[in-house]
């Protein structure tokens, strides 16, 4: 499924978020997912950590990008579990 990396996360009433004067994007969603850990992480396949770091090194990259419903759904489980509802909301919102 093609996917745009540059997509904008914006808040309840449709204005970008942004974080030190710069636009949220799907890009930054999914690097801050891949990157960082969780307590449950240090138990993590070191398989799944590669794959991570693949997806952060492809979504840094930006544009319109594609990606497989597996990735997908790995992508969508990981911004579920680091962000909270507004992020996850919209992140979702973009991969669906």
């Amino acid at each position: 499924m093609k996917v745009d990396l540059d997509a904008k996360i914006l808040d309840l009433r449709g204005k970008p978020i942004s974080d030190s004067g710069t636009e949220m994007t799907l890009s930054h969603v999914i690097c801050g997912a891949m990157l960082n850990t969780l307590p449950t992480d240090q138990d993590m396949k070191v398989t799944d950590k590669v794959r991570m770091f693949g997806l952060a090194e492809r979504a840094v990259k930006g544009g319109e990008q594609e990606f497989s419903l597996e990735d997908l759904s790995f992508i969508k489980e990981r911004v579920g579990r680091l962000f909270g509802p507004l992020v996850v909301g919209r992140t979702f919102s973009i991969l669906c």
